[in-house]
């Protein structure tokens, strides 16, 4: 029996548009990926660079870093690619502090974390420095040994591939370093 051609084009669109929509739902799963400021931590170096000027930060070609401020702080953001594509966002403090100052400031950033539902913390209990830490500060400073970190979610779920965390440095001052990353554009040994 013969179909009428009307008929055939007509099952033929209903199945392009069906491969359309999963095609596209498909491309927005991939798309939800850690943001920094709004923005998915994802695509070219270039793009990124161009929508973080947009939101007032400047960029500095010779550092290949940009300037500006975020969280009521002046910041240093570098913006890391692997593969071509953006997989990390590090936002650094431009200015150093005493050991006393940064562990306000560190404290300060796990109770900003934790109170925004945008968060869950890995660690269950939290972050936070203790005073107990006050002879060992440095020593533990220099092991890496501060760091708390977070999956960034819409709702309360964890989402490996949203990965917010952030760690105290030294270098001639104490600063905070926030790592926004997107496990999705993370090396995965592929190239070894």
């Amino acid at each position: 029996m013969l179909v009428p051609i009307k008929y055939r084009l007509s099952r033929f669109l209903l199945i392009v548009g069906l491969l359309l929509t999963f095609a596209g739902s498909s491309f927005a799963q991939n798309k939800d990926v850690t943001k920094f400021l709004g923005i998915p931590v994802d695509g070219t170096k270039s793009g990124m660079i161009q929508k973080l000027k947009t939101k007032g930060f400047t960029y500095n070609q010779k550092d290949d870093v940009l300037t500006g401020e975020f969280n009521g702080e002046e910041v240093i953001v570098d913006v890391q690619t692997q593969n071509g594509k953006v997989w990390r966002i590090v936002v650094s403090d431009k200015n150093t502090r005493d050991e006393k100052l940064i562990k306000m400031r560190f404290n300060k950033l796990c109770s900003q974390f934790e109170s925004n539902g945008k968060y869950v913390p890995k660690n269950k209990k939290g972050y936070s420095i203790s005073e107990e830490y006050d002879n060992y500060f440095s020593s533990k400073v220099k092991k890496h040994e501060f760091e708390a970190a977070y999956y960034q979610s819409d709702s309360n779920n964890r989402n490996t591939n949203k990965f917010v965390w952030m760690t105290i440095k030294h270098d001639g001052g104490y600063f905070i370093s926030i790592f926004y990353e997107n496990g999705l554009n993370e090396a995965s040994g592929d190239d070894l």
